[in-house]
Protein backbone atom coordinates (compact mmCIF):
# COMPACT_ATOMS: atom_id res chain seq x y z
CA UNK A 1 0.00 0.00 0.00
CA UNK A 2 2.75 2.45 0.91
CA UNK A 3 4.69 1.63 -2.26
CA UNK A 4 1.60 2.33 -4.38
CA UNK A 5 1.21 5.74 -2.76
CA UNK A 6 4.88 6.50 -3.39
CA UNK A 7 4.55 5.46 -7.04
CA UNK A 8 1.45 7.62 -7.38
CA UNK A 9 3.29 10.63 -5.97
CA UNK A 10 6.18 10.04 -8.33
CA UNK A 11 3.78 9.85 -11.26
CA UNK A 12 2.17 13.14 -10.31
CA UNK A 13 5.56 14.76 -9.86
CA UNK A 14 6.66 13.46 -13.26
CA UNK A 15 3.51 14.81 -14.89
CA UNK A 16 4.07 18.24 -13.32
CA UNK A 17 7.74 18.22 -14.38
CA UNK A 18 6.83 17.21 -17.94
CA UNK A 19 4.24 19.96 -18.11
CA UNK A 20 6.85 22.51 -17.03
CA UNK A 21 9.33 21.15 -19.58
CA UNK A 22 6.76 21.54 -22.36
CA UNK A 23 5.84 25.06 -21.26
CA UNK A 24 9.53 25.99 -21.18
CA UNK A 25 10.05 24.48 -24.64
CA UNK A 26 7.32 26.58 -26.25
CA UNK A 27 7.97 29.79 -24.28
CA UNK A 28 11.73 29.91 -25.04
CA UNK A 29 12.13 29.44 -28.80
CA UNK A 30 15.80 30.48 -28.83
CA UNK A 31 16.80 28.23 -25.95
CA UNK A 32 14.74 25.08 -26.50
CA UNK A 33 17.36 22.43 -27.24
CA UNK A 34 17.13 19.23 -25.24
CA UNK A 35 20.52 19.86 -23.67
CA UNK A 36 19.53 23.35 -22.53
CA UNK A 37 16.24 22.14 -21.09
CA UNK A 38 17.98 19.22 -19.37
CA UNK A 39 20.37 21.65 -17.65
CA UNK A 40 17.52 23.97 -16.67
CA UNK A 41 15.48 21.21 -15.00
CA UNK A 42 18.47 19.07 -13.90
CA UNK A 43 17.26 15.94 -15.69
CA UNK A 44 18.73 13.80 -18.46
CA UNK A 45 18.25 14.57 -22.13
CA UNK A 46 16.30 11.33 -22.48
CA UNK A 47 13.68 12.53 -19.97
CA UNK A 48 13.27 15.75 -21.94
CA UNK A 49 13.01 13.89 -25.25
CA UNK A 50 10.38 11.50 -23.90
CA UNK A 51 8.28 14.34 -22.50
CA UNK A 52 8.46 16.32 -25.75
CA UNK A 53 7.88 13.23 -27.89
CA UNK A 54 4.72 12.35 -25.97
CA UNK A 55 3.39 15.90 -26.25
CA UNK A 56 4.21 16.21 -29.95
CA UNK A 57 2.52 12.90 -30.72
CA UNK A 58 -0.65 13.94 -28.93
CA UNK A 59 -0.67 17.33 -30.68
CA UNK A 60 -0.16 15.64 -34.04
CA UNK A 61 -2.99 13.18 -33.40
CA UNK A 62 -5.28 16.00 -32.32
CA UNK A 63 -4.49 18.03 -35.42
CA UNK A 64 -5.22 15.07 -37.71
CA UNK A 65 -8.47 14.22 -35.98
CA UNK A 66 -9.62 17.84 -36.14
CA UNK A 67 -8.70 18.09 -39.78
CA UNK A 68 -10.54 14.87 -40.64
CA UNK A 69 -13.59 15.79 -38.56
CA UNK A 70 -14.30 18.75 -40.84
CA UNK A 71 -15.00 16.52 -43.83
Amino acid sequence: MVKQQTDLMNTKQRERRNKKIIEYYFSNPKNNGTGDIAKEFKVSKEVVRKALDKEMKSRFENSLSRRCARY
